[in-house]
């Protein structure tokens, strides 16, 4: 388990990774973009914001299965993907897709989503 900078580099270069696993191939027809929080948004616990077309949804970006557990018990509202070392970008394209489709069928946009024909 990583401590101090070291977590604190981990986190960054796993947001990172999130941030840039859209730019050579998209995750989602109806992701329209992604960005890094605000500071604001940092402090409410969110790494990550994903841009849909029914919404924003915020991602918080862990680097194991403990801290996303612990994590969603404190902030249940917010999504998590777990990165780990070694995860291809298409494994996270994924893991994001899934986290915000959910999310988004949770709280009951996902239905209400504009239909493209």
């Amino acid at each position: 388990m990583f401590k101090g900078a070291e977590a604190a580099k981990l986190g960054r270069s796993n947001e990172q990774a999130v941030l840039c696993c859209d730019v050579v191939q998209p995750i989602a027809q109806w992701v329209t973009g992604m960005r890094a929080a605000t500071p604001e948004e940092d402090s409410m616990g969110i790494d990550v914001v994903v841009s849909t077309d029914c919404g924003d949804v915020p991602l918080q970006v862990k680097s194991g299965g403990r801290r996303a557990r612990a994590f969603q018990k404190e902030h249940p509202d917010i999504p998590v993907v777990v990165v780990y070392p070694g995860d291809s970008e298409s494994r996270i394209r994924s893991r994001v897709r899934s986290a915000v489709h959910r999310h988004l069928q949770n709280d009951g946009r996902w239905s209400k989503r504009p239909v493209t024909r």
